[in-house]
C-alpha cells in the first residue's frame, strides 16, 4: 500500500509540473499522458526508446549526438497519426490504472 501512495504522490507531482526533465521513460511517459511538458535526456539512444521519444522533446549527449540525432530526424514531427496515437496510449493507459486501483 505504501507503494501505491508513493506512486500516487510522483503521479500528481507530475501532473502538477509545468515542465519534466528526465532520463527516465517511466517518468516522461505518464507526463505526456497527463499534457505535461516533457524533455527527455537519453543516458543512450537505444531500441527501447525509439518507439517512445516521438511523444516528446529530446536532447542528446555530446558522446552520442550524431547518431541520436540521426534517428530523432527519420521520426520527423508530430504528425495528426501520431497525437491521435498518444490520445490511444494515453486512453490505454488511464483503463489500464484505473482497473488496477479498483481490483
Amino acid at each position: 500500500m505504501q507503494r501505491l501512495l508513493l506512486a500516487e504522490a510522483v503521479i500528481k507531482e507530475i501532473a502538477s509540473a509545468k515542465l519534466v526533465v528526465t532520463s527516465r521513460l517511466h517518468a516522461a511517459l505518464p507526463a505526456v499522458g497527463l499534457d505535461t511538458d516533457v524533455i527527455f535526456i537519453p543516458p543512450k539512444l537505444d531500441y527501447r526508446q525509439i518507439d517512445y521519444i516521438h511523444f516528446f522533446n529530446v536532447i542528446c549527449y555530446a558522446s552520442n549526438f550524431n547518431k541520436c540525432i540521426s534517428k530523432i530526424q527519420n521520426l520527423g514531427t508530430l504528425s495528426h497519426k501520431k497525437i491521435k496515437e498518444i490520445e490511444e496510449v494515453k486512453e490505454n493507459l488511464m483503463r489500464v490504472v484505473k482497473a488496477f486501483i479498483n481490483t
